[in-house]
């Protein structure tokens, strides 16, 4: 795994394969591996915010402590 610094100050660890995965759809997309990390940290905590815009803890702590 390589740490890579992206995300504003947040550790990313990507497996290589994924690195060049993520390389490729950024180049594909037009846009920077951390700005590609940031849409899709985005996308995947949007499903962990009820309808008052507040996150729902229960469901976030339950996803990940499995």
């Amino acid at each position: 795994m390589k740490e890579r610094r992206y995300t504003h100050g947040m550790t990313v660890f990507l497996s290589p394969g994924m690195h060049e995965q993520m390389t490729e759809v950024a180049h594909q997309k037009r846009i920077s591996k951390g700005q590609l990390i940031r849409e899709a940290l985005s996308i995947h905590l949007r499903h962990y915010v009820d309808e008052s815009g507040d996150i729902n803890n229960t469901t976030f702590i339950q996803d990940f402590q499995s």
